[in-house]
């Protein structure tokens, strides 16, 4: 089914990015920590990649990284960091932020960045996710998500 969904995901993408995952050993905020990792059943902690590796494994499109990759300059900054700037305290700036879509959208995105100046500083703690799409693009994909959805 066609789906756009983003928001803030307090966790972290699986694949490796320009943005470094925090060095936990130098982490002080132990409560944020605890919610943005996991312990494997060795007892060693890690970054908490699996919510982005369950929606990639499920079939979902990154916004961001499909832009970086195949967006050229239009998703050149997709991959900046969303939130964390100044909490080094919590491991610093990462993406936990993002938009993921399904069903045949990332065909139709043309540009995607990440928002971070002193307008968005000034109301939340978080960049704000600019995604626009393609509008014939997005049409034919959503209509054709209709009629398959209507022919069944």
């Amino acid at each position: 089914m066609a789906t756009i969904a983003a928001g803030d995901t307090n966790s972290y993408p699986r694949r490796a990015e320009p943005v470094a995952l925090p060095n936990w050993a130098t982490v002080t905020d132990r409560a944020h920590m605890v919610q943005r990792t996991y312990m494997d059943s060795f007892g060693s902690r890690h970054s908490d990649t699996r919510p982005d590796a369950a929606l990639i494994d499920a079939g979902y499109v990154d916004l961001a990284r499909h832009a970086a990759d195949h967006l050229g300059s239009n998703g050149q900054d997709a991959l900046a960091a969303t939130a964390g700037f100044d909490k080094p305290h919590q491991g610093g700036p990462q993406r936990i932020d993002r938009g993921y879509t399904a069903g045949g959208i990332a065909a139709a995105p043309e540009h995607v960045e990440v928002i971070d100046n002193e307008d968005t500083r000034a109301v939340s703690d978080h960049a704000l996710l600019l995604f626009r799409f393609h509008r014939t693009r997005l049409e034919r994909v959503l209509a054709q998500a209709q009629y398959e959805l209507c022919a069944g």
